[in-house]
């Protein structure tokens, strides 16, 4: 009796160790495989499709057999094409209309709602539906209001300001203008939203001991809220830039690249020698182009993403 209670006693001062959680949990790879294979053949493999495409000569023929190999001689092509020289200019003024609306009116709406009024609501919901809708629906909305008889035009002339219309997607530069300029309005909604939330990180002692010192509005923004946003307006200058050289709804939708190549943008010129005129081998190189360009800015923004994670 006095055995069985002492190996009792044993027990609970002892008790057995359970099994290592360690051993029941299966290798991180695991969780990880499904999607990996799933954007594998949904993204890798047909990149890389394109990349051996851009490097042969494909017809509507040997699309399915596959083109005769050529080595560089697309990209020689396509750099030492006058129009691609172009093109890409026109897709830099793009990224950079973008650029100096998205950024500056996104800031601009940010600060004004900084402060929440009776207003707040509303305001910022109909900021956030304006980010919510599809690119198309917008080009669709301000290919109507930008056409020559459009609603633009018909305001203006009605007070006076103008006596003609203005060819908002015909004349000149317009169309790529025109173009830039709605890209960069539906980039502002996204940058206020984030603009908003980089705001109340800004410490509220220093804005609070600048405005004490007797600093206005203006040097307490440049002296104490910008340098607290500024990583903030740095990924967003990167995400804008890549976002506008990968862009295609906007150019497409509202002038289809025209009039000539005038709003024409890597994009739209990659979608019109694969798509119109069947240059399979042409098309793939500039979606090549396009994607390391897009690379370019997507390295800087991951490795400042790093930055801030270690922090």
């Amino acid at each position: 009796m006095s055995q069985t209670l002492t190996d009792r006693a044993t027990r609970r001062l002892n008790p057995k160790r359970p099994r290592s959680r360690a051993g029941l949990r299966m290798p991180r790879v695991y969780y990880v495989l499904p999607a990996t294979v799933v954007i594998f053949f949904l993204v890798g493999y047909p990149m890389f499709e394109l990349f051996v495409m851009s490097f042969t000569s494909v017809t509507p023929a040997t699309l399915i057999a596959g083109g005769e190999w050529v080595g560089v001689d697309n990209y020689v092509a396509l750099f030492g094409s006058r129009s691609f020289v172009d093109i890409a200019i026109r897709t830099a003024v793009f990224g950079l209309v973008v650029l100096l609306i998205g950024l500056p009116g996104g800031l601009a709406a940010a600060l004004a709602l900084e402060k929440r009024t009776k207003l707040f609501d509303f305001t910022y919901a109909l900021i956030v539906l304006m980010w919510a809708l599809p690119p198309i629906v917008n080009a669709v909305a301000w290919r109507f209001i930008l056409f020559n008889d459009g609603a633009l035009n018909e305001i203006l002339m009605g007070t006076g300001v103008l006596r003609e219309p203005i060819l908002w997607l015909v004349d000149g530069y317009l169309p790529l203008l025109s173009v830039s300029f709605v890209a960069g309005w539906v980039a502002l909604p996204f940058a206020a939203v984030v603009f908003r939330a980089a705001l109340l990180d800004v410490p509220k002692d220093q804005l609070e001991a600048a405005e004490v010192d007797g600093a206005g509005a203006i040097p307490r923004f440049w002296n104490v809220t910008f340098p607290s946003i500024s990583p903030t307006v740095y990924i967003l200058s990167i995400l804008f830039l890549s976002w506008a050289v990968r862009s295609f709804d906007f150019a497409f939708v509202m002038t289809g690249g025209g009039p000539g190549e005038a709003s024409t943008t890597l994009p739209v010129l990659g979608y019109i020698r694969a798509f119109q005129i069947a240059d399979y081998s042409g098309g793939a190189t500039i979606a090549v182009v396009t994607i390391v360009a897009v690379l370019l800015f997507a390295l800087p923004y991951t490795r400042s993403l790093g930055r801030q994670s270690d922090r």
